[in-house]
């Protein structure tokens, strides 16, 4: 047998005209058929139903989509509405915070001019007074007479009544030297009233030690010394006391119906003596008080 490595031993099989008679079997593809048609039959009815029941009778998709459209277009406007009253409510709110608020501002116009014509009065008053101050209370200058007509008749000085009580008060002060009053700040407080700020300014003299101090001329201690050195301590100091004075204004009088003041004298002498004994000694028997006002004798 002849062959040949390029052609296999049997290819005397392998002719044309074997392979084209050749007829394909169907075994297999009847055996895949049956095996299909048994797995077909081991299927339940009821399953059977359930998925052609299921496949036909599913909603087509356009219908289910618009349905859920509709649902969240609803809720959007529900949402809309919601903060649409949510808007209303607080514009209610601001309309009436703002109406109360005009009203409120019409009343404090409609007090303003009394406010404003109160606190000039009082300012006149208070600048009248410390004028008069000033010229040491003269009965017969012009000025005594303006300030007078200011004041009720039974205006409140501190503890006393009337106007006299004011003039008898400020009298001392001409017996102290180059006596400056300076009006430092005027300021209008609660339930018509005006506090001024002063600032005042003595000189003690022998005619001070004489008719205010006249103790520490005379007066001697239980070892025999005299108070000269008090004295002679205090003669020719220049004093700077600092002091307020209320102004209480009555509306409908249009007249000053309480007037409190003073000026802190001991805080100066206590720097000058530099001893609480001597400055206690000082006021001991003094005609005027350590506020620096006058002292009623009896």
């Amino acid at each position: 047998m002849t062959f040949s490595s390029f052609r296999p031993p049997n290819s005397h099989l392998l002719r044309d005209d074997i392979v084209t008679e050749a007829v394909q079997s169907n075994r297999q593809a009847n055996s895949v058929v049956a095996l299909f048609k048994a797995g077909d039959e081991n299927i339940s009815p009821v399953r059977k139903r359930s998925e052609s029941k299921h496949l036909t009778g599913a909603p087509p998709t356009g219908v289910s989509c618009t349905s859920i459209a509709d649902s969240l277009a609803l809720n959007e406007r529900e949402i809309q509405e919601i903060q649409m009253q949510k808007k209303q409510r607080i514009m209610i709110s601001s309309f009436l915070a703002l109406h109360h608020e005009i009203k409120e501002l019409k009343r404090q116009r409609q007090n303003i001019p009394a406010v404003v014509s109160t606190a000039n009065e009082i300012w006149d008053v208070a600048v009248q007074y410390f004028r008069l101050v000033r010229q040491s209370f003269h009965p017969n200058s012009r000025q005594f007479q303006v300030v007078r007509a200011m004041m009720a008749p039974d205006v409140v000085y501190n503890c006393e009544y009337g106007f006299e009580a004011i003039v008898q008060s400020w009298c001392f002060m001409q017996w102290f030297g180059n006596v400056e009053v300076e009006l430092e700040n005027l300021k209008m407080c609660a339930g018509n009233e005006m506090i001024a700020t002063t600032r005042t300014k003595v000189t003690i003299t022998e005619r001070t030690l004489a008719n205010v101090f006249p103790h520490l001329l005379n007066s001697k201690l239980s070892n025999g010394t005299t108070f000269s050195s008090l004295a002679n301590k205090l003669l020719g100091q220049r004093l700077t006391m600092r002091g307020s004075t209320c102004f209480r204004w009555d509306g409908k009088k249009n007249l000053v119906v309480s007037l409190v003041t003073q000026s802190d004298m001991l805080r100066p002498l206590v720097e000058l003596l530099e001893s609480l004994d001597d400055v206690s000694r000082v006021f001991e028997q003094a005609a005027i008080s350590p506020s620096f006002q006058w002292r009623l004798t009896s």
